[in-house]
């Protein structure tokens, strides 16, 4: 397959063309052939970082000039182009370019967003020229050119999802404002897709020892997109308070001198330019236990990611809706809401200096956590999403240690409500129960969950499972919930319960017995869902093997 990239701007140090250069050199790995045209390239010494197979074309403006068309179309042919992926996907010429030169080919386009969909930086100028206005009469004029550039960005987004085959986001969280920012009605052909880590991860031990009290900012020293300003007033707050601290700022751009002038103005201390780093910032991310974006307009954020696998705690705006993919709030990192609130940036920044353990704990890459337990990357990812199948006694044991809490703080039991309490019941642990269509439940016990004998009768045999599914969402159990149920034969209607319905399937339903149908009722409580019927005719592979005890949520 011949693939052909077209941007804007390449070779460059943006984002864009960052993954471009990695999907790029993946794809010539994988034996296809690749080309990238794009209409600038003012750092053609980046292009050392492609492999060699990889093509450069330069087109000129304007974009949708006769020549440019005519010199796509002629590529496209001799070169036996399969698909084009535009990486510039918002502006309706670069899409109208593409769809002309790929007439009377087999060629397909693909277009790539690369930013959040109602945040384009045409509208962020012209909604900043609208704040920085008072005259009324100007204000008004203002006002109804934003509205203009609005309507041309959305009639963009339309024209561009209807003249590609696939029109690709950076979050799944971006289908639907998009699709209601743009009034866009047919959806089927516009996809998530991620973009890729673009930095090598190698977990060093040293490395969970040896960081630094740092806060760290990598990428362009803007003021209309990343408003590094923020960072730096911020840090006009906090320096004089925690005098072991530092910010790191590693970047260049036209805003590093007013940047640089305003630190010398009020005397802000301990604040490091780090300057343009050819190679990724890979040391600085080792070095650092703070990370700080405070960005108006993000697509997807490749600096979080790359920051996060070397173990940097993020702090971010959350100004687009893909860094709630990236980031689970609380937990990996803290997320401040939107509109901008300067004090909530400054207290997220403060919790995380002053609570080591919460560093550590929000720090701990999944590698490296892995690498402490003795388990694989893939275990660690189903300890985070509360899947938990085969936890043993040794490893809860291990991660309470890691993190300095208590077992029973990982299971998510309040501990202060059973203060006093010294005895535990333990409760063996069997495969995952399906809260959807049914899962294979093993004979085998996998291990034993201990549970203070407060929450439960030591008078009654009790087993427990992980849920796996939404149908009983309506009961408050969901997908990773810990279930656990007393071993009973003994149901009323209305009750939750486990249910053996074929050889090794259990599932996890509501029980109901009609009497006047001659048959049991199994019913989720999700309206998605279809009830079990149990009858004459599959009642011989139907048991009931036990009734709701207990929940606990992964969400307490």
């Amino acid at each position: 397959m011949n693939i052909l990239f077209f941007y804007r701007v390449y070779p460059n140090y943006g984002g864009v063309e960052v993954v471009t250069t990695v999907l790029a050199n993946r794809f010539i790995k994988d034996g296809h052939g690749v080309i990238i045209a794009s209409i600038e390239q003012p750092h053609i010494e980046l292009a050392c970082q492609l492999l060699p197979d990889v093509k450069l074309v330069k087109l000129d403006y304007p974009v949708c000039s006769i020549k440019n068309m005519r010199k796509l179309h002629r590529l496209i042919i001799n070169e036996k182009i399969d698909i084009i992926i535009n990486q510039w996907g918002l502006p309706f010429m670069s899409t109208l370019l593409c769809r002309v030169a790929i007439k009377r080919t087999s060629c397909k386009l693909i277009s790539v967003l690369h930013g959040a969909p109602n945040t384009s930086k045409l509208i962020i100028k012209a909604r900043d020229k609208c704040e920085t206005v008072y005259n009324p009469f100007l204000k008004y004029i203002y006002h109804a050119i934003m509205y203009l550039k609005e309507e041309l960005v959305k009639a963009s987004i339309r024209y561009n999802c209807s003249h590609c085959e696939k029109y690709v986001l950076l979050s799944s969280h971006f289908i639907k404002p998009l699709s209601d920012y743009a009034h866009i009605k047919r959806t089927e052909n516009i996809i998530a897709i991620g973009n890729p880590v673009t930095i090598p991860v190698y977990f060093e031990e040293w490395e969970l020892k040896q960081k630094k009290k740092q806060l760290l900012y990598v990428g362009r020293m803007d003021y209309e997109n990343k408003r590094v300003n923020r960072i730096v007033e911020a840090w006009k707050v906090l320096y004089e308070k925690y005098v072991d601290w530092e910010l790191v700022l590693v970047g260049e751009g036209p805003y590093k001198s007013t940047l640089e002038e305003y630190i010398r103005r009020y005397d802000i201390q301990r604040v490091c330019f780090k300057g343009f780093q050819v190679s990724p910032p890979i040391q600085h991310y080792k070095e650092a236990s703070i990370f700080l974006l405070t960005s108006d307009l993000e697509g997807f954020g490749l600096v979080v990611i790359e920051s996060m696998s070397y173990g940097v705690v993020p702090v971010v705006y959350g100004s687009y809706e893909a860094i709630y993919d990236i980031i689970d709030n609380g937990k990996s990192g803290l997320i401040t809401p939107i509109p901008y609130n300067s004090q909530k940036t400054i207290d997220c920044i403060s919790l995380l200096i002053e609570n080591e353990k919460l560093r550590k704990e929000m720090g701990l890459t999944q590698q490296q956590l892995g690498e402490m337990l003795g388990v694989q990357k893939s275990a660690i990812a189903k300890y985070e999403n509360g899947r938990v199948p085969n936890l043993k006694k040794e490893t809860l044991s291990r991660l309470a240690e890691i993190f300095n809490v208590t077992p029973n703080y990982l299971l998510g039991i309040d501990e202060p409500a059973y203060h006093g309490h010294s005895h535990n019941i333990d409760i063996p642990l069997y495969s995952d129960v399906c809260c959807g269509d049914g899962v294979f439940v093993e004979d085998n016990i996998e291990e034993y969950i201990s549970l203070p004998e407060s929450l439960l009768s030591s008078r009654k045999d009790y087993f427990c499972q992980y849920a796996d599914g939404d149908s009983m969402i309506d009961e408050n159990i969901q997908s990773g919930d810990l279930i656990i149920f007393e071993k009973t034969q003994q149901l009323n209607n209305g009750d939750v319960g486990c249910f053996g319905i074929e050889d090794n399937i259990a599932t996890c339903k509501k029980y109901f017995n009609d009497s006047k149908q001659n048959c049991i009722i199994l019913q989720p409580a999700n309206d998605k869902y279809s009830p079990i019927i149990i009858n004459e005719y599959n009642y011989h592979e139907f048991k009931i093997i036990g009734k709701l005890a207990l929940v606990i949520s992964k969400r307490n």
